[in-house]
């Protein structure tokens, strides 16, 4: 039997599975995962992580109302996987997760939009794939412990958008089991089933009143989805566990963050909270409305201008709205996630607009735009994350060898280390936002585990506020570390 005849064997039982169209999207997915994440795949360290490498506490996940992932983690634990350690199968398992998401939501547009060319088809799940491996997903694929928890409530949210049946009498019950799922999972991306389920609404339901009628049902199977999370957060994950993060849900903070999340619109379009060159997304979201605008025929613009306004304003008012009842206003790019994937989102709603219509080259090009967009700055981030890491290391290296001249010069092992800081949390060579790429050698949380880490020994830590020395220096007889 020849090489050619041994490979057909081979692939005989798998070419039903490698002919077949969902295949390929899944492929498709695959492949831009890994373009956009594939620095993510070598190890790579949160300031999270260097602490969870060692130890985490299991309950954590469940005082913020992620109660699957503190699951997961008790899971992983009795198994004796870490999943800082573990981390390139991880991130692995998270893309093909995030991947049948976006296969999952692409299929059902297919289906809802009656899709027919195949080009077309590509394109919807390029702009569904890149929706979901957005800008701000880069936050996500920095904390290793949690990832698989971020691939699997977008999971779930495709789920509850891939059964969605009007028709069926038990479709509300169906939809909040999968909203459920998503929200005790990770909140930042249930917004995103509002950005897809207009699109399945408008498609399935022909009359206006009964779109409305059905929104609105919709719309409180996902607020008592949230709701039930909120209690849990708030009174049966104390009550169970005896610690609550009820210090972080300050209503009296509401109309000082409402203030806040106003003044932030500038910040998060116009440089995307410093993830993306100034101005940059800003000008792709008013060439996009520009194009639509006068591409659609005149009878439907109103229909454009409707798209966009309801897809800022209540999209937005579905992210914002969990920050405006936390003591402090933290939006980090990880929590607005769902926010970012609308850029890519509105093309597809091009296609509902304008009935039977298909991209043109000028729609194809600002696809294209946004896809290689993302590549490059995605891999912008996740370099610098890398480089970040480095240099940390170095300088524990350096710190630590200090340590033993110290220890070698007055004859006795020391135990405990004395840390001041610098108040420099970037470097400003690298592209830094909120926790993206910051110093851990800065985060007291961070730097005895990344010491550890480097020495295999446990020191005892503590911060030194007083010392305004740059150079090293002592205090009770031990080494103070001038960060």
């Amino acid at each position: 039997m020849g090489t050619q005849q041994i490979i057909v064997t081979l692939i005989s039982p798998f070419q039903h599975i490698l002919k077949d169209k969902k295949f390929h999207f899944f492929l498709i997915s695959i492949i831009i995962g890994l373009l956009f994440y594939q620095n993510y795949l070598t190890p790579n360290y949160s300031i999270d992580d260097y602490k969870e490498l060692y130890y985490y506490q299991i309950n954590r996940g469940s005082m913020y109302g992620r109660v699957l992932v503190a699951i997961y983690i008790w899971f992983f634990k009795q198994l004796g996987i870490n999943l800082v350690a573990s981390q390139p199968f991880f991130t692995i398992i998270a893309l093909l997760i995030f991947s049948f998401a976006q296969l999952l939501i692409s299929t059902k547009l297919f289906e809802s939009l009656k899709i027919k060319s195949r080009t077309s088809m590509i394109l919807i799940h390029i702009l569904i794939s890149v929706s979901i491996f957005n800008l701000f997903t880069v936050d996500l694929f920095q904390f290793n412990t949690y990832l698989l928890g971020f691939s699997l409530s977008i999971f779930f949210i495709a789920q509850a958008i891939s059964k969605f049946n009007s028709r069926n009498k038990y479709n509300l019950i169906i939809q909040f089991i999968f909203l459920s799922l998503s929200v005790f999972t990770y909140q930042a991306w249930l917004p995103y089933y509002f950005i897809i389920i207009p699109i399945l609404i408008i498609t399935n339901i022909k009359k206006l009143k009964e779109r409305i009628f059905y929104g609105v049902k919709l719309f409180f199977v996902y607020g008592l989805a949230s709701l039930f999370n909120l209690i849990w957060v708030k009174y049966l994950h104390p009550l169970i566990f005896s610690e609550a993060l009820t210090e972080r849900l300050q209503s009296n903070s509401f109309f000082n963050n409402l203030n806040s999340v106003i003044g932030f619109q500038e910040r998060l379009w116009n440089d995307s909270l410093l993830l993306a060159p100034k101005g940059l997304l800003l000008l792709f979201v008013f060439v996009l409305f520009a194009y639509m605008f006068l591409k659609v025929k005149y009878e439907n613009r109103i229909k454009v201008l409707i798209v966009f306004l309801y897809l800022y304003f209540w999209i937005s008012i579905l992210v914002f709205l969990p920050h405006l009842f936390t003591k402090e206003f933290w939006p980090a790019p990880r929590s607005i996630v769902s926010i970012m994937a609308l850029p890519s989102i509105i093309p597809i709603y091009y296609l509902l607009i304008e009935k039977g219509a298909v991209f043109s080259k000028i729609m194809v090009l600002l696809i294209v735009s946004i896809s290689i967009f993302n590549l490059f700055q995605i891999n912008r981030i996740s370099y610098d994350h890398l480089i970040v890491n480095m240099r940390d290391r170095e300088a524990v290296i350096n710190i630590y060898k200090e340590i033993l001249e110290y220890e070698k010069e007055n004859g006795e092992v020391e135990k405990i280390i004395y840390g001041a800081y610098d108040p420099a949390y970037c470097d400003s060579d690298v592209i830094c936002s909120f926790e993206i790429n910051v110093r851990a050698i800065y985060v007291d949380w961070a730097f005895p585990y990344i010491l550890k880490m480097v020495s295999g020994r446990d020191f005892e830590y503590k911060i030194e506020m007083n010392s305004n020395s740059k150079e090293k220096t002592f205090h009770n007889n031990q080494l103070v570390i001038i960060l």
